[in-house]
């Protein structure tokens, strides 16, 4: 989910990473880009462990003070095809762990099967993401901030290679969020509708994340977040990990940040960390 640090703050969007902004430039048209990396490992419920590596481009524009989008174009390794990937979530291609793929999709799919390669390593581009947020309650003396959310994933990511389901997903959510001095609480949760497919089982899911911010100085913004998920295929377990996230600023248009993360279901990875720079037009 994407924050906001440095002592001036008008915007607070929530997409996944700190973003710095000012005053003045909040108000007009405004661009951001980022580049990262982030590393998972874990099994996903499916008994094999798979390290995985994501490489996101993220592109944030801000239109006006209540408008903002944002893209992300993510690139993708993984040490085998026993997971995949959607709707921001990863979990395990065999569902409730059987060695071949193909339940059909909330129940009308047409029931295609394929097997897991264990020993191949897979890589490609990811599924292109775009999201937009919209502020219809700014914040007040007492009022948190409201945003209601629209996502869309495009299938872009290789299904045949694990990196996608093949399908597009589409959400609906709402971010809030609220500063009391040098804290600020926020809860982001986006209800997601999974396509039809032949290979997953796949069922829409809620996905969310619920944190707090702590302005430690000028230059440095602490975080500590939970991200969860219901399940998103037949036979998973639902995702939940904890994270704790460092933010610094450079300079007025530069930060860096990086993150810990530490999964608390089997569904979740067993460990997680990424680093990533920032630079605003």
């Amino acid at each position: 989910m994407r924050k906001v640090l440095g002592r001036s703050v008008t915007q607070f969007f929530m997409a996944g990473s700190l973003l710095l902004t000012s005053t003045a430039a909040a108000a007009d048209f405004k661009v951001s880009t980022g580049l990262g990396v982030e590393f998972a490992t874990g099994d996903y419920g499916t008994g094999l462990t798979t390290d995985s590596v994501t490489i996101p481009l993220t592109i944030d524009v801000y239109p006006t003070k209540r408008l903002e989008f944002e893209l992300v174009v993510p690139y993708l390794y993984q040490s085998n095809s026993s997971t995949t990937f959607a709707g921001g979530v990863r979990f395990g291609r065999n569902g409730a762990g059987g060695r071949f793929l193909g339940n059909g999709a909330n129940g009308n799919g047409a029931g295609g099967s394929a097997v897991i390669d264990e020993s191949r390593s897979e890589s490609g581009l990811g599924n292109i993401s775009l999201k937009s947020g919209y502020v219809v309650l700014e914040e007040g003396e007492v009022a948190p901030q409201l945003k209601p959310i629209v996502y869309v994933e495009f299938p872009t990511a290789d299904k045949d290679k694990g990196l996608g389901t093949g399908e597009f997903v589409t959400g609906l959510g709402l971010a809030v969020d609220k500063w009391f001095g040098n804290w600020r609480p926020y809860f982001e949760g986006i209800y997601n509708f999974q396509g039809s497919s032949d290979l997953y089982a796949l069922k829409d899911f809620f996905s969310y994340e619920a944190g707090v911010n702590w302005q430690m100085t000028d230059r440095f913004l602490s975080n500590a977040a939970l991200l969860g998920a219901t399940e998103p295929v037949e036979g998973a377990s639902d995702l939940l990990e904890a994270r704790l996230k460092l933010a610094y600023r450079m300079s007025a248009k530069s930060h860096f940040e990086g993150y810990l993360a530490a999964g608390l279901t089997d569904g979740s990875p067993d460990f997680g960390a990424g680093l990533a720079a920032y630079y605003s037009f």
